[in-house]
């Protein structure tokens, strides 16, 4: 450094005072800054160079512009021979100077080509480039580096040889431009002094030659003059100076290259290489990036496809489970089914006996005998009791050794013909009942068929027929009641045995059940309250896993249900008879109960998990009194806090409909008098007046309604506190969401349509009355109730509830909480109830060949059950289910009454009731001409033959569970409700199978709708129309006529354009044309999208889409067609469906159900 800053000091003593100043230390810290960058890679004395040529440049350069310039500026006369001597040699010295300058950019820029080329072909580049240094390229390499370091040696004697020659010539070149500049200076005094002595003189009145003016002038404007051609003049040598030097720095450059035999021909070509080589390595960069990105990906896939592996595996296992116990249930069914038929052919043997006693006894003389030996009998009968009734002896002699030859003939006879009457009996249990199957149970016949006639008093057309005779032990005993005044008469005519009753096909065999053993005498048991309900759910999805059902009672105001009681002795009774049914035997001991009441979520034996644990259940707070007293006749009451609640539910119902239903106002009133006690002072409702409770609640909304949004925020961020605890639960070490953790709070029932528990007080749930199902070890969730413990704790892997309690309201119900919907259980099961419905589609037509078959079928419960089908498969119905009689009378396929339907002729069938929730179902619609046969015949006559009344059922011979098990017999796992999710899935797909012809957005998502809605209706999903629709549809028309307003305003702007006219507005202001256009555009599309929404609105104002989108519809339909269509999914889903339906996110948009 010490060297650079000495020479820089001497650059800065030669400049002159007008030259640019050097800040040497600002320039010693640049030069120390590049030598400190450049130390490092050994070719510091180059850089040292190079900063110190930059520098001394412009600094040279600057020096000799000046000089002249300030000479001739200082000067005002032509230059004198010593200038121009002094101007020649200091010219001289820049021209050597400039020639120095231009050697040492020469020498500069060679150092910068090879330091650029040499070092971007190193080794290091070249291995980085993947590419072996071969030993030629070695040796260029080297021979390169040798070359370099003679040029930097060269440099350096350059630069030394310019800083010896540059001080003495800048010292002489300075010297004469001081001495040019001093001659300037004396001639410029000249002039001045002369002009002051003539100015003197003129002042004095002494006449002197002075210089003229314009002769100064001239002269000043010629030495400019002069000063600037020889700066010209420079310039132009310096341009030729550097011309020349260049081209023999060419000439040298080659010279020298040649001599040393470094060859720039190879190292531009490694340079070439080395460029596509980096090239390459970009390009193989961006492959690798791009590989990174698709294995990222790939990892992904393989993830997801590992985890559908896994559920797959599960679902295998789970499969191969069932498949076992199928294998087990199927062997044990073939033992049974053998044993079926060998029952079947000793049926068929015994058959073809009675059949031959029946064409016995079916014989006119026959018949005609028996009737003569029948009234003989009685003859005898009655002369035996008048012999009683004389001598008191009859008896004996009628039945003993001692009777007469007439009376004993008589008596055989009798015996003969009791004899005779068994099979005739038989057939006429035959022909008295309706053909329902092979079965060995003579359970399906009617109970009159079963029940033996008594024999009248006078002979009948079917008395000797059907009459068993009686012992001849009790001849005052005998059923007929016949006495003495009423002698017989004569045979009738006719025969005794009746025609057979013509069947639904007109069969003409008859199957016979085999004789059953007489039951043991016992009293009848009454069945519990479990085993009396009605039929299962029309979906296997909803099969509860536990039966809880409570037994309750049976009110000695209701007549209970029986269907079948067998008396002592082979007798039956006449209970009320609801449906004729095939004998199913149940898995528990005793009639199914239904799904709906019945704990769900697993429970098959399959284990659903290993740990769970959460916080179990959110109970709502304690009641606190308000104070506030109602009336009684006008009279404040005062009420203990239980009293007051319960007033309070009722109060705050005051402006509801619910006030105008008796049976709310009953229901209620029956649950508060058992609140109030037996002694209190209020005794009828209609004293009552709740409006000070009601106005009070009124007021405490209102202040809610007028807090702050802080407030509100603050109110909420405590519950979000408060609940977050219990959102979750660990499910074998993940965390699922849990669904609807909170404890109903205690209120008034109100139900769906006229359900008759409206009313009803619903009684608060406390932890006593809480069953918690948790996996082992886990910490038992604690609850806010100091004193009380849970009801249960269990530790069941095989469901999937986390809790459950009982309805307070409809105690043969519970409540439970189960996981979230997005949850990873409900997941598969929704994905496994599509892919159900899925299956169907494949299955479809072979099961509507079946019942279609079945419709002519001769078991009337077949033929039934085809025609239900056929209504399901059609209409997409629900099963319908037997009702309670606490329970809302609403109607299924399964359980409809002759007085809901009605035949239309030609062939249609219209439907008339009320479905789930009490919603009507009204439809007509065209049906087979078989299936119209039937449902004729079903309404007009039962399984026996007898009329049908209004109240009676129109498919009396099966309900919801047989179908339902029937259907499994046609596909594994149908049932009803797959029909349902079936036909709303296809019919969606078929509808939005083709390509929209919608151009936006809100036409796409409007035309989804209108599909949706078609699904909707066949779903019979329907509601009231909202309270506030007219009002909203009355604000929309009034934004489209105000829309019309505005178009047709901008409209009239055009037309004024169209004229060449000026437009301006309601203001003054004028519009643009540019401007009127855009807007114009603008009104025309919220024009059309407000049209679109009031028409969707207005059209679905009476269905209910939400129902099918949840239930029924594949989610896979509607995203696909989102994808083909590039509708936001977010148009269609709303948040809570995109959560509960992300499994179908990543289907293809080809996808079809």
């Amino acid at each position: 450094m010490a060297p650079v800053r000495a020479r820089l000091r001497c650059l800065s003593v030669a400049g002159d005072g007008n030259a640019v100043q050097l800040d040497l230390a600002l320039v010693e810290e640049q030069v120390s800054v590049q030598l400190q960058l450049t130390e490092e890679g050994g070719d510091a004395a180059v850089a040292a160079t190079l900063a110190v040529q930059q520098i001394e440049t412009p600094l040279c350069v600057r020096g000799s512009e000046a000089g002249p310039a300030d000479a001739a500026t200082q000067g005002g006369g032509s230059p004198t021979e010593p200038e121009a001597e002094a101007e020649a040699e200091a010219e001289a010295l820049r021209r050597q100077h400039a020639e120095l300058l231009r050697e040492n950019e020469w020498l500069q820029s060679l150092v910068r080509q090879h330091l650029d080329g040499i070092s971007k072909a190193s080794r290091k580049s070249l291995q980085e480039a993947g590419r072996a240094v071969s030993e030629d390229e070695e040796q260029r390499y080297l021979l390169a580096l040798q070359q370099l370091s003679r040029l930097v040696a060269q440099r350096e004697a350059a630069a030394e040889a310019a800083k010896a020659a540059l001080v003495p010539e800048r010292a002489r070149a300075m010297a004469a431009t001081a001495a040019a500049s001093t001659q300037r200076a004396a001639l410029r005094s000249f002039v001045s002094d002369v002009s002051a002595a003539a100015a003197r003189a003129a002042a004095a009145g002494q006449v002197r030659a002075a210089l003229p003016d314009r002769a100064v002038r001239h002269f000043l404007a010629a030495d400019a003059a002069a000063v600037e051609d020889g700066r010209m003049l420079r310039a132009g040598c310096a341009r030729l100076t550097h011309q020349l030097a260049a081209a023999e720095r060419r000439l040298k450059e080659a010279d020298q290259l040649s001599a040393e035999g470094l060859h720039l021909v190879d190292f531009e070509q490694t340079r070439i290489e080395n460029a596509a080589l980096a090239a390459k390595r970009e390009a193989r960069g961006a492959e690798v990036e791009k590989l990174r990105g698709k294995l990222v990906t790939t990892v992904q896939i393989t993830a997801h496809v590992q985890e559908k592996l896994h559920f797959c595996e599960q679902d295998r296992q789970a499969r191969a489970a069932a498949l076992e116990s199928a294998e087990a249930a199927l062997g044990e069914a073939r033992a049974e089914l053998t044993a079926a038929k060998a029952a079947r052919e000793r049926a068929r043997r015994e058959r073809s006996d009675l059949t031959q006693d029946w064409r016995l006894v079916s014989d006119p003389l026959c018949v005609e005998d028996m009737g003569a030996q029948q009234q003989r009998l009685a003859q005898l009968q009655a002369q035996a009791a008048e012999l009683a009734a004389r001598g008191n002896c009859a008896a004996p002699h009628a039945n003993g050794a001692g009777r007469p030859p007439s009376a004993a003939g008589a008596g055989t006879a009798a015996t003969n013909g009791a004899a005779a009457t068994k099979p005739t009996a038989g057939a006429a249990h035959l022909h008295g009942r309706q053909v329902v199957s092979d079965s060995d149970s003579d359970d399906d016949a009617p109970l009159a068929a079963r029940k033996p006639a008594a024999p009248a008093p006078a002979p009948a057309k079917h008395a000797a027929a059907v009459a068993p005779a009686k012992p001849a032990a009790k001849p005052a005993a005998g059923g007929n009641g016949a006495g003495p005044s009423k002698p017989a008469a004569p045979p009738a005519s006719k025969p005794l045995i009746p025609k057979r009753p013509k069947l639904l096909d007109d069969a003409v065999e008859l199957p016979l059940a085999p004789p059953k053993p007489k039951p043991k005498p016992q009293l009848p048991q009454p069945k519990p309250a479990a085993a009396a309900a009605g039929s299962g759910s029309d979906s296997d999805d909803d099969q509860p896993l536990i039966k809880r059902k409570a037994g309750k009672p049976v009110s000695s105001a209701k007549k209970p249900v029986v269907k079948k009681v067998k008396a002592e002795g082979g007798s039956s009774a006449k209970p009320k008879v609801e449906r004729k049914r095939k004998p199913r035997e149940s898995s528990a001991g005793g009639s199914p109960e239904r799904s709906s009441k019945r704990a769900k979520g697993g429970g098959t034996g399959k284990k659903m998990w290993d740990s769970l644990g959460h916080a179990g259940v959110l109970f709502p707070p304690e009641y606190e009194s308000h104070g506030v007293k109602m009336l009684y006749d006008g009279v404040p009451v005062d009420l203990t806090a239980e009293q007051e609640e319960v007033a309070s539910f009722f109060a705050v119902m005051k402006e509801t409909d619910y006030m105008n239903k008796p049976t709310f106002l009953h229901n209620f009133w029956e649950g508060f008098k058992e609140v109030l006690g037996p002694n209190h002072v209020i005794k009828k409702l209609d004293k009552c007046d709740f409006t000070p409770i009601y106005e009070w609640h009124m007021a405490e909304r209102e202040k809610k309604k007028q807090l702050s949004k802080e407030e509100k925020e603050a109110a909420k961020r405590e519950r979000d506190e408060k609940e977050t605890k219990y959102k979750f639960a660990m499910v074998d070490g993940r965390k699922e969401q849990v669904g609807n953790f909170r404890v109903e709070p205690p209120g008034l029932f109100r139900g769906r349509g006229e359900h008759p528990k409206m009313g009803r007080i619903k009684k608060r749930i406390y932890p006593r009355d809480i069953t918690i199902n948790i996996g082992e070890g886990e910490p038992v969730p604690a609850h806010p109730f100091p004193g009380q413990s849970w009801k249960e704790v269990r530790h069941d892997k095989t469901v999937t509830w986390l809790a459950y309690w009982r309805d307070p309201v409809n105690t043969k119900e519970y409540k439970y909480v189960f996981l979230a919907a997005n949850s990873t259980w409900k997941a598969e099961s929704d994905q496994q109830k599509y892919e159900k419905a899925r299956k169907l589609k494949d299955k479809i037509d072979d099961i509507r060949t079946t019942y279609t078959k079945n419709w002519e079928a001769r078991d009337r419960a077949e033929r039934q059950m085809a025609t239900a089908l056929y209504f399901i498969d059609k209409l997409a119905l629900r099963a319908g289910h037997e009702k309670d009689e606490d329970e809302a009378d609403t109607v299924g396929c399964c359980t409809l009454k002759v007085e809901n339907v009605e035949c239309v002729a030609p062939h249609s069938i219209k439907f008339d009731f009320l479905g789930k929730d009490s919603i009507r179902y009204e439809n007509t619609v065209e049906v087979e001409k078989k299936v119209f046969d039937n449902i004729a015949l079903f309404m007009r006559e039962n399984a026996s033959g007898k009329p049908k009344k209004e109240g009676d059922q129109l498919f009396e011979c099966f309900d919801a569970q047989d179908l339902n098990v029937r259907l499994k017999e046609l596909m594994d796992g149908l049932s009803v409700k797959v029909f349902r999710t079936y036909n709303a899935s296809v019919t969606l797909d078929r509808l939005l199978a083709d390509e929209s012809l919608e151009s936006t957005v809100d036409g796409k998502q409007a035309e989804y709708n209108r599909a949706n809605k078609e699904v909707a209706i066949l779903c019979n999903h329907q509601r009231s129309v909202p309270k506030g629709h007219e009002g909203q549809m009355e604000k929309m028309k009034e934004k489209l006529t105000a829309l019309h307003d505005e178009i047709h305003e901008l409209q009239g702007y055009l037309k004024l354009f169209k004229a060449g006219k000026e437009a301006k507005d309601k203001d003054g202001k004028v519009v643009k044309e540019d401007s009127v256009r855009r807007k114009l555009d603008q009104k025309k599309v919220q024009l059309e999208k407000m049209q679109i929404n009031a028409a969707v609105k207005e059209d679905l104002k009476t269905v209910a889409l939400g129902t099918s989108k949840i239930n029924y519809l594949d989610p896979r339909i509607t995203v696909a067609w989102c994808k083909r269509n590039e509708v936001p999914i977010e148009r269609v889903f709303n948040k809570s469906l995109l959560t509960k339906f992300l499994w179908s996110m990543d289907c293809e948009p080809e996808f079809r159900f």
